[in-house]
């Protein structure tokens, strides 16, 4: 059960490899990204989520573990909308249900 709504997990395209919750978005995303990490999966081909506000932060962190794609239920910083675009990171926020604003690099959405 959830106890948090900061809470950030690294998914494949069948199922959530990594979860973490936290007292705030950026160490949950620190967590799961540092546990891939320790576990030696390769982060390229994976996507992370979060429950969090996207910042530019994030996206930077995303960028550097050449993750390609972020998705929220909350919504991006135009900041992060920006810079997603600038480096090629498809962006989704508002994710709930069957419904999500894709921000940039909507390709990668099928």
């Amino acid at each position: 059960m959830i106890k948090s709504d900061k809470t950030a997990a690294v998914a494949d395209l069948k199922e959530i490899l990594i979860f973490r919750e936290d007292i705030g978005r950026h160490n949950a995303v620190d967590k799961v990204i540092g546990s891939a990490l320790s576990k030696g999966i390769l982060l390229e081909d994976k996507i992370l989520f979060s429950t969090g506000r996207i910042s530019s932060e994030i996206i930077f962190k995303t960028q550097k573990c050449k993750i390609p794609a972020i998705a929220s239920r909350s919504a991006p910083t135009n900041q992060a909308v920006k810079l997603a675009k600038d480096l090629n990171i498809t962006l989704v926020g508002f994710a709930r249900g069957n419904r999500m604003n894709i921000y940039s690099n909507e390709e990668r959405i099928r």
